[in-house]
């Protein structure tokens, strides 16, 4: 009777009106790729990488919670861009209903292994067009959006403005980065800048992220200063690049603060934890519904000068007046 009664009591509440029974939140699956980050670094709740970190903690704040309604599926590519299919492949596998991938460059490979999927990320609108995978910066109108990384081509010129400041007589300057990144058109604002000043841009061959052996040969190219390419290769390597540029003996700029925390002389950027909490944004409504090609791809909007101060101390460099004036940031 105590059975029948109990099932009895169920069905009456069922038919009640007013009575709401919570349903389990709807588990979003978003697939998260890093290049050269080791999977440690990028994992948990509180990732030590420091853009992940902000875009995991941007996710929670917008009510995501890991294990309850989110599952972050984090890889690596380990330095190997060959492993994008494998990974691309497996998160179709799982049914990702967005990607974060890092930069355009891998885009157009992940765009047609998973040609239905989402993909947000650090992007080069020109890029993306030229590809045919977006139509604007407004409406991209296909698969892809996220932030741009070369809405402004002057970044990189005014990047080694401020640098020839430190060092206002270098007439070498060498660019640590793959053939890829020298080729790009903000190079040419680089060289003309350089050019103004009296001085020259060597490119200094980085391979798939071989820094050591870069800084290695900056005196053989007799370099008077350096910089860092811009690129998650190189953000992922940051403790490594802080390291070399602290025992290069020369003044370098960085792409990112978190590059000049671990050693390197100076950066101007945009905010990369910003970028972290806005390609969260982004993943949100994604997986609220709206369309990736109704997304702008949008521009920096906040840039940093960071120095550190220290290092300039160990290269024996005395930070100029008019930098101190303008730092955002000085490590000291």
């Amino acid at each position: 009777m105590k059975r029948r009664a109990a099932v009895q009591l169920a069905c009456a509440m069922l038919a009640m009106p007013g009575i709401v029974f919570a349903q389990p939140a709807k588990l979003h699956r978003v697939g998260f790729v890093a290049t050269t980050s080791p999977l440690a670094e990028i994992s948990g709740p509180d990732p030590a990488n420091p853009f992940v970190r902000a875009f995991v903690h941007g996710l929670r704040d917008l009510g995501y919670v890991q294990g309850r309604n989110l599952a972050l599926e984090m890889r690596t590519l380990e330095g190997k861009p060959e492993r994008l299919e494998a990974v691309m492949t497996e998160l179709v596998r799982l049914e990702a209903e967005v990607v974060f991938l890092p930069t355009s460059l891998l885009v157009p490979r992940a765009a047609k292994i998973a040609p239905k999927t989402p993909i947000v990320g650090l992007v080069m609108p020109s890029h993306l067009i030229k590809a045919g995978l977006a139509q604007s910066m407004g409406r991209p109108g296909g698969m892809v959006t996220g932030l741009s990384i070369d809405v402004d081509e002057q970044l990189e010129a005014k990047r080694l403005e401020l640098l020839l400041e430190f060092a206002p007589r270098a007439s070498r300057i060498a660019y640590l980065g793959l053939r890829e990144e020298w080729e790009r058109p903000y190079v040419q604002n680089l060289r003309a800048t350089a050019q103004r000043a009296g001085a020259t841009i060597v490119h200094v061959d980085s391979g798939a992220g071989d820094f050591a052996s870069a800084f290695s040969r900056l005196k053989q190219e007799q370099a008077n200063a350096y910089l860092i390419e811009r690129s998650p290769r190189a953000y992922g390597r940051r403790a490594e690049i802080g390291r070399l540029s602290m025992a290069s003996g020369l003044p370098g700029s960085c792409h990112a603060s978190e590059l000049v925390e671990e050693g390197c002389l100076m950066s101007y950027a945009p905010d990369t934890l910003d970028w972290g909490r806005r390609i969260a944004v982004y993943v949100d409504k994604i997986l609220k519904g709206t369309k990736p090609g109704d997304l702008a791809i949008e521009a920096p909007t906040k840039f940093d000068l960071v120095i550190n101060a220290r290092t300039a101390k160990a290269l024996g460099i005395a930070v100029p007046q008019s930098i101190l004036l303008r730092a955002d940031r000085v490590i000291e």
